[in-house]
């Protein structure tokens, strides 16, 4: 497998180049989805938004694919870092409907 700190480096290389050709919808998502990522390894890059901050994009934008993949990574981000009650928390201000079959499985597995 590939560590956490050159998969980092390997977003960092993303995010600069969807920066470069302004690629907002895909930097964003690139930001929700290499999140966890960046926290597990203890790196920070510049420039990558926080997951608040990329949730209030997608809620502004209606990108209800750029919400689920930062519910997603905040809740891997808090499952592997142990905070236990912060992801049943953030879990619990999400609840799950009929038409989100991939959220409720995924929530299933970190619950």
């Amino acid at each position: 497998g590939m560590n956490l700190a050159s998969l980092s480096k390997h977003f960092a290389s993303c995010l600069r180049q969807q920066t470069k050709y302004r690629q907002e919808t895909a930097l964003h998502l690139t930001m929700a989805v290499s999140g966890s990522t960046i926290h597990l390894s203890g790196r920070s890059i510049d420039g990558v938004k926080s997951f608040d901050d990329l949730r209030k994009i997608g809620q502004n934008t209606n990108n209800k694919l750029l919400v689920w993949h930062v519910f997603i990574s905040q809740l891997s981000t808090l499952f592997w870092m142990r905070d236990y009650p912060a992801a049943f928390t953030l879990a619990q201000k999400h609840p799950s409907t009929k038409h989100q079959r991939n959220l409720s499985i995924m929530r299933c597995f970190y619950e």
